[in-house]
């Protein structure tokens, strides 16, 4: 019942009562009494504060020798009124001892009235039935559920104000329980299954039944109805409207549907766990993100999916939340796949309190592992274009300085005869063309080395590269290349530099030798990729090596200009390739593992000619 109902209709209750000429106590469902009438306290002396529960009465007011009103009070339930009615002898708050029939009435197991009746009064009352009858019909005219009163061959004897304010239809409407269902129930088969759970009702204990109503002016309401069997031939009926009620549980019905369905849709991981740690629920992107299902990982540790060095961190970030030091946390922890690799991920976490006290906590895990990857380039990119200035100056103009000292160079092995003069010029040359090379390097880095493009064939250059670099090493290769891959514009010499540059990388991470695999694709990249390129088609080239991998503090730089491993190394190789792809418009980019190897990606746009 709606609480603003249920205090309405009790204050008209009281008012009926109150003028009632006999005591009258009404307690509600947990047994606390609510209301008495002055009548009550004229009677039977005891006043409301005198009885706050039941079971204060039972002690206080009925001896030993009777059963107490609870107990009557189930036993008597629904049973009609000429039955004989127990008298029970009542000890008044003055000491004196007044027998008492009592009946009670109890209205939707909200509240239930208890009616005491002296018997030294029934004839007077019987004497007086029109007076009575008067009470009995203001009270019904005036109580402000619907009432509706049928004979025992279901003609409507009476219809009380308040049924025809709630539902529109008057006793000209409803002569008979047959024109109430046709008009309240015009489904055929709904009325029909209301007709047959009538055709079962316990006339001693009737039960509370739930409908929906057709008022007349066309609107539905749903009500619940209970039976009071006035004898066996009568039939009191009240009604209760719960259409309210019923549509915010169908409103929270709905909201919950919908919020299950964002929850079981939604990209990210959410997840219930225990204070412990324990997972409760979690939605089905687990399987998407780190590979496992929702059974394997119920009942499981979260702490089970964090990388090891991430574990106490996680531990302090809970018990920060538990110990009411942060309400909310938020922070990035690596998980391990069920494959055994690494994802990060974004942490939003709080707690859920019950009774004021922690009682579990609810996480979103947002993975980031390519976020941090486009960030990454991102910055990696800002570095590379802005050494990639100074690059470029230096490189123009150390070019012109070598090729005058080229130039003069080679007048000298001209004009000299002597050979050991002739040697040191030789010396002087190659050490002079070694640093043109290393120029050339700084201007593929820079934007000096703008590509010269030509329509080719990709599959060509990666056989080509791959026989010249691998030629008298330890190394086996295979090349699986796409059959469907068209010739594209592109600067071959630019792209064999960057082939050469990764395969020579490829063995010298293979000291003890192996296997290089070449293969080339067709690829589409599509708004859902995280690549820092425009979406179209590409041509993809992958060179994977078995060799000791790259460490993951070596991979945040392995693209930076002039960092390098090796000790002879100028770090700028790695560096020139991805320049020369990033000036292709298209994306160089890496996955390895510590002794599991490493696989370059080269994305090139197909642009057909």
């Amino acid at each position: 019942m709606d609480i603003e109902d249920y205090h309405q209709n009790m204050k008209q209750i009281k008012l009926i009562c109150e003028d009632l000429p006999f005591p009258i106590l009404i307690v509600d469902s947990g047994e606390h009494c609510i209301f008495i009438n002055h009548h009550f306290t004229n009677v039977i002396k005891y006043s409301l504060d005198d009885i706050p529960i039941l079971q204060t009465w039972n002690s206080i007011a009925l001896l030993e020798q009777n059963s107490d009103i609870k107990a009557f009070k189930h036993s008597q339930k629904y049973k009609p009124p000429h039955n004989k009615l127990k008298i029970l002898k009542i000890r008044c708050k003055d000491q004196r001892i007044r027998n008492f029939i009592i009946q009670n009435v109890e209205i939707f197991k909200e509240f239930t009235i208890f009616f005491f009746i002296d018997p030294a009064l029934l004839l007077e009352i019987e004497m007086k039935t029109s007076l009575t009858e008067a009470y009995l019909h203001k009270m019904i005219e005036e109580f402000p559920l619907p009432i509706v009163l049928t004979d025992k061959e279901d003609v409507v004897e009476y219809i009380n104000p308040a049924f025809s304010k709630m539902f529109g239809y008057t006793q000209e409407d409803i002569k008979s329980n047959d024109d109430w269902g046709r008009l309240a129930y015009p489904d055929p088969a709904y009325f029909e299954k209301i007709r047959n759970q009538r055709e079962y009702l316990d006339l001693n204990n009737a039960r509370i039944r739930e409908r929906l109503v057709n008022c007349k002016d066309g609107s539905k309401k749903y009500i619940i109805n209970q039976d009071i069997f006035i004898d066996n031939k009568r039939e009191l009926t009240i009604s209760l409207d719960i259409t309210k009620l019923r549509r915010i549980e169908e409103a929270k019905k709905q909201q919950d549907i919908l919020f299950e369905q964002m929850i079981e849709n939604a990209q990210d991981i959410i997840v219930l766990l225990t204070l412990e740690g324990i997972i409760i629920s979690i939605n089905p992107a687990c399987n998407n993100i780190l590979q496992y299902s929702q059974k394997e990982m119920i009942g499981k540790n979260s702490n089970d999916f964090v990388s090891e060095k991430h574990r106490n961190f996680t531990d302090q970030q809970a018990l920060a939340k538990i110990q009411g030091k942060k309400k909310k946390t938020r922070y990035s922890v690596d998980m391990i796949r069920k494959d055994g690799s690494i994802c990060n991920m974004e942490v939003s976490s709080n707690i859920i309190y019950k009774d004021n006290q922690p009682h579990r906590i609810q996480a979103i895990l947002r993975d980031v592992t390519e976020l941090r990857k486009i960030s990454a380039e991102s910055h990696r990119n800002e570095r590379v274009e802005s050494i990639s200035l100074l690059a470029g100056g230096i490189a123009h103009d150390f070019n012109n300085i070598l090729s005058a000292i080229l130039g003069n160079i080679n007048l000298l092995q001209i004009e000299s005869d002597e050979q050991e003069k002739i040697e040191i010029i030789n010396d002087l040359e190659n050490a002079t063309l070694q640093a043109r090379n290393l120029t050339q390097q700084l201007l593929s880095f820079s934007k000096g080395g703008t590509p010269i493009k030509n329509v080719s064939s990709l599959e060509d250059l990666v056989v080509k590269s791959a026989h010249f670099v691998l030629r008298g090493t330890n190394i086996q290769s295979e090349i699986n290349l796409c059959e469907n891959l068209p010739q594209i514009s592109f600067d071959e010499g630019q792209i064999y530099q960057v082939l050469n540059n990764i395969l020579i990388n490829a063995i010298q991470a293979m000291e003890n030798g192996g296997m290089i695999t070449l293969s080339t694709e067709r690829v589409t990249i599509d708004k859902n990729n995280y690549f820092p390129i425009p979406e179209g088609e590409y041509a993809l080239i992958k060179i994977k090596d078995m060799g000791i991998g790259i460490s993951p503090e070596e991979q945040k730089r392995i693209f930076d200009p002039y960092f390098t491993t090796k000790a002879t190394g100028s770090g700028l190789g790695l560096t020139s390739c991805y320049s020369i792809i990033k000036n292709h418009n298209g994306y160089l980019t890496f996955e390895s593992e510590l002794n599991r190897g490493t696989t370059f990606f080269i994305y090139l746009p197909i642009v057909l000619v």
